[in-house]
């Protein structure tokens, strides 16, 4: 483990897996061209794309230290498994395309392994646009990322598509795993942390994302994330029982309770915002931002808890038969 600065002749890959993401290439690889620190290979994955994201990449050859590897389609985790299988550089960072990043997001994950016992650092994303639920998910990303992250900047999980890892901890834990029913980036973090390593967060390192909007797909994404949670939680299951895990089970509960005393379930949605205003009152938005954000917990937070109890009951099923469906960390790895 040893300890690292900025100033030193570092190698860093910037990892962007991809996927038909023709109309995000040029802002994304422009915010890329203004980072404060430049010397990166960046690294492009695309799995199997259809349009011309491949093609527009490859306008920046002559801009960027720039790579192109074409798979076939795999899907995210697969590919991103290969991707780090494909990193020759000291340390990785993991972007999305559909991203603008900060002009000094780089410089700072990349001089947080100044700590020679960290393996991983995360920043986190910010919702781009100025619809109600993009403002709500903004007040979300603020208040959560200080929920799930400790003091003194340790971080329970990473933030995916903002964070960087060293390699040869990456490397010695077998890779990232290619398990489609996995969360990457919290089951890489976990696996970190019980080899060890240290995982911080950086408040100060953020990037602007593409979030869902409108109420179908906020409940649609709360499902995925329900699904992949409880998939993960079941190869770490002292990860359950956090309170802001639970928390999220209300607005299911207040929907179960409306069907047979509509009475108490009104007063628990009233009370509810109220709590949630208390949750959220170290973020700096206006006091309607947070009105918004309480729809977009409420939305989010129905499909996260259907898809997280809906895999419990089959999770529970299959034990019963005697099957086994959990893999273990690492024991699934592309290479």
């Amino acid at each position: 483990m040893d300890a690292v600065s900025i100033s030193d002749q570092l190698t860093i890959d910037v990892i962007v897996n991809v996927y038909n993401e023709e109309k995000n290439v040029d802002a994304f690889t422009k915010s890329l061209l203004k980072q404060t620190y430049q010397n990166f290979r960046l690294l492009i994955v695309d799995d199997g794309s259809t349009d011309q994201t491949v093609s527009k990449f490859r306008n920046y050859f002559h801009r960027l230290n720039l790579e192109v590897i074409e798979l076939p389609h795999i899907g995210l985790r697969g590919a991103r498994a290969v991707a780090v299988d494909t990193v020759q550089a000291d340390f990785f960072i993991v972007f999305d395309a559909d991203q603008i990043i900060v002009p000094f997001a780089i410089e700072r994950l990349i001089e947080s392994f100044s700590d020679p016992e960290v393996g991983a650092v995360t920043g986190y994303k910010i919702s781009q646009g100025d619809t109600w639920s993009e403002r709500g998910q903004r007040v979300i990303a603020l208040a959560a990322f200080q929920a799930i992250n400790g003091k003194e900047g340790k971080a329970d999980q990473l933030s995916g598509g903002c964070f960087a890892c060293r390699t040869k901890a990456i490397r010695d834990l077998g890779g990232f795993a290619a398990h489609d029913k996995y969360a990457e980036d919290a089951e890489i973090s976990w696996r970190l942390q019980k080899a060890g390593w240290k995982t911080i967060a950086r408040s100060d390192v953020y990037v602007y994302h593409q979030d869902p909007v409108g109420s179908w797909e906020m409940i649609k994404w709360g499902w995925r994330m329900g699904w992949l949670g409880v998939h993960t939680r079941l190869a770490y299951p002292e990860k359950f029982l956090k309170p802001h895990l639970l928390i999220r089970f209300g607005p299911l509960f207040l929907s179960i309770l409306a069907l047979f005393w509509p009475m108490f379930a009104i007063v628990g949605l009233t009370v509810s915002f109220p709590l949630f205003l208390i949750q959220v009152r170290k973020v700096e938005k206006p006091l309607l931002d947070k009105l918004y954000a309480w729809f977009v917990f409420l939305l989010k937070s129905f499909g996260w808890s259907l898809a997280f109890l809906r895999v419990l009951a089959e999770y529970t099923v299959d034990r019963i038969r005697g099957k086994n469906d959990v893999n273990r960390p690492g024991s699934k790895v592309l290479t």
